[in-house]
């Protein structure tokens, strides 16, 4: 990443299509050999909160939470716009491809387990704290060699997600710094051209907060299109302002559930963020301050 976008790139492409290979042999093998015909519908769910003493709502919220996680990449494409060959068909293009993607593929995945495991075993599972029903799957299907399958496909999974979030995390910090939201030093480019002090500091420095985050980023949308309402807009939000409310909605019931059973992680989720708008007011109130005396100086 310090060498160049083109070569970071180059990288996140084949440890993309490394971590599938091992991805598609526990699915497939799964597919055709699972024996088991899981019970997926909404009953079943309404027993499982009614003797576990919890709600099918709270159940679907956990859930979502946790599955949010393989999609929390769809905001790094945006960062790496800038550097982005014909971003007005490609940056909407890559954000339908990828998300629309994973989710078949993960849903085929969950239900590729549930095609071997049976609902007993992964409910005794989950209850002994054991997570990893992938990798019992490949056991059982691959023996030993499922063992090593599932550990090359959890290494190469982990090196594409460094390396994308590095790739693409320092860029937003970057541009903040030239908008004066940030320590200027953010913006010094080395030779190669790359932002390589918020790849350093990035390098040292992890916020985990992203369900609220994720609430202001889909607000910026109504934002900016009352702050900013001429602008080109080559892209639109589908269904706005439905789907902008909705989403909203759900990203912050998401985040008050989750504060409600964590709070701990609830606090420090909103705290950070907060922390950030207390900064950001910080530098801009500098940047408006520099400007009007700017500003005064021109004149006189």
């Amino acid at each position: 990443n310090m060498v160049g976008v083109k070569l970071a790139s180059v990288v996140q492409n084949v440890s993309m299509i490394d971590k599938m290979v091992p991805i598609a042999i526990i699915l497939l093998a799964a597919l055709f050999v699972g024996h088991v015909t899981p019970d997926l519908s909404f009953g079943s769910a309404s027993v499982y909160a009614a003797e576990n003493n919890t709600s099918v709502f709270s159940m679907i919220a956990l859930a979502v939470v946790a599955s949010l996680w393989a999609y929390e990449g769809w905001t790094n494409l945006n960062t790496v716009a800038e550097e982005m060959k014909n971003p007005r068909k490609n940056l909407p293009l890559a954000l339908i491809i990828g998300i629309g993607g994973v989710t078949i593929l993960y849903a085929l995945f969950n239900f590729a387990i549930m095609k071997v495991l049976p609902h007993e075993e992964i409910v005794s599972m989950i209850d002994a704290g054991d997570l990893y029903l992938g990798t019992a799957v490949a056991k059982k299907l691959l023996g030993s060699a499922g063992a090593v399958v599932v550990t090359v496909g959890m290494v190469l999974a982990m090196f594409g997600s460094l390396n994308g979030l590095i790739l693409a995390q320092p860029r937003m910090y970057y541009a903040m710094a030239k908008e004066g939201h940030f320590f200027k030093s953010f913006t010094k480019l080395n030779k190669q051209k790359i932002p390589y002090v918020p790849i350093l500091v990035q390098a040292v420095m992890v916020v985990l907060s992203n369900l609220l985050f994720n609430v202001m980023i889909v607000l910026a949308v109504p934002i900016l299109r009352k702050k900013f309402p001429n602008i080109e807009r080559p892209y639109k939000v589908w269904l706005y302002p439905v789907s902008i409310i909705f989403t909203a909605i759900v990203f912050l019931a998401l985040f008050v559930n989750s504060a409600i059973e964590n709070p701990f992680l609830g606090a420090l989720g909103f705290i950070v963020p907060a922390i950030g708008a207390v900064v950001y007011w910080i530098f801009d109130r500098k940047l408006k301050k520099d400007a009007a005396e700017h500003k005064e100086a021109n004149d006189g």
